[in-house]
């Protein structure tokens, strides 16, 4: 699958000339400003914003990020701007990768791209639904910045889940890659999703009938 990329910006002119020298490993969405309202949850399918600050619209657009529902500032942000704005903490908050020049060239900017999803990959969140997300290294599970505590047993199922995404995982799959030859039922199994759906939400977790569990995704 793609990467996807959000590129905001009103400078048409080199928008297309961005589109002519794009990556097609990349699925780049272009927007201008006033149409930025509409994305709303579809804020979380994009591995990617590119924001232009040309005309200083950061703290704006912050605002509007905020108002998005289940939006926590995961995603990473290269901002394009040629001068540094006098407060500092909006970088951290908005979560910006890097901070470039305006009409930089399309090939700097998409070096700098393929950097920023390079690492990405290397240290992946799993976005969920509420504001939840999963960390791959550290193998955590957040609501927002916070830290749900886990069982062993409830971390595993998870890992094998998101590996799996949007995908029914049968029983016997899951008695093998978490319980790995320990004492296993339904019974326990279905009473470690219920403790995992306590802590998180009850669609966190979805199951098919006399089949097995899946857990849907964003990314």
């Amino acid at each position: 699958m793609n990467n996807s990329i959000l590129f905001l910006s009103e400078n048409l002119y080199y928008i297309e000339k961005f589109k002519e020298q794009s990556n097609k490993n990349y699925a780049f969405h272009f927007l201008n400003y006033d149409k930025f309202y509409l994305l709303n949850k579809g804020i979380n399918t994009f591995d990617l914003i590119i924001f232009d600050n040309s005309n200083y619209s950061l703290i704006k657009f912050k605002e509007i990020l905020e108002q998005f529902e289940n939006y926590d500032f995961n995603i990473p942000i290269i901002i394009l701007q040629n001068k540094t704005l006098n407060d500092l903490s909006i970088y951290k908050e908005i979560n910006t990768y890097a901070i470039l020049e305006e009409n930089i060239s399309e090939n700097i900017l998409i070096t700098n791209i393929e950097i920023c999803l390079s690492f990405l990959h290397k240290n992946k969140k799993i976005q969920f639904e509420n504001r939840f997300y999963f960390d791959i290294n550290k193998k955590i599970l957040f609501e927002g910045k916070k830290i749900i505590d886990l069982t062993n047993i409830e971390k595993k199922l998870i890992i094998l889940l998101t590996e799996n995404a949007n995908n029914v995982i049968n029983y016997e799959d899951i008695s093998k890659e978490v319980w790995k030859g320990k004492k296993f039922s339904l019974f326990t199994l279905r009473n470690t999703v219920k403790h995992i759906r306590e802590k998180t939400y009850e669609t966190f977790i979805q199951n098919s009938s006399k089949k097995g569990y899946r857990i849907d995704i964003y990314n």
